[in-house]
């Protein structure tokens, strides 16, 4: 999927995009630069929920499931608000781990902020969840325990794999 038609397929409660402003603000919360690619996406739109809920997939090709929430920069909608996300996740995150979107299942995919991931896209499976004791909050400890799943090396690839039915 282009990303203009990605953008276009986000309805229900769609938001003002934010200002320039406004990202480089997240940015400091957040302590990291946004990937390039993303950081036009945020730029681009405010955030909601697919209707359709195109599917995407694993790195591997095979289906993955279907994209529903779109977080954005915005604080009228908790599960759409990158920020509130970032503050209060809905499950245990790697420190350097941005929630972006949600799947049909309530499962986060987003975004590594720093080292050698960088700007890829990975797949939170909350139903692996680890112990306290079996984690050390990073996210290499989260992609070996299985936490985390590679989905895409980038947010522009992530959405280039994303398709309608």
């Amino acid at each position: 999927m282009e990303l203009q038609e990605f953008i276009a397929a986000i309805s229900g409660f769609t938001h003002v995009p934010p200002s320039e402003a406004d990202v480089v603000a997240f940015e400091q919360t957040l302590g990291h630069r946004l990937p390039a690619d993303y950081r036009a996406f945020v730029l681009a739109c405010g955030g909601g929920y697919m209707a359709s809920q195109p599917s995407f997939r694993w790195s591997t090709g095979e289906w993955a499931g279907r994209v529903h929430t779109v977080g954005g920069l915005r604080e009228d909608l908790k599960d759409y608000s990158l920020p509130s996300q970032w503050h209060e996740p809905h499950w245990k995150r790697p420190h350097d781990f941005l929630w972006i979107l949600r799947d049909h299942g309530g499962n986060p995919i987003g975004l590594a902020l720093s080292g050698k991931d960088a700007g890829q896209v990975f797949f939170l499976d909350h139903e692996m969840e680890p112990d306290e004791e079996d984690w050390d909050g990073s996210l290499a400890g989260a992609v070996e325990a299985e936490y985390l799943l590679p989905l895409a090396p980038s947010f522009a690839d992530f959405v280039a794999s994303v398709y309608e039915d």
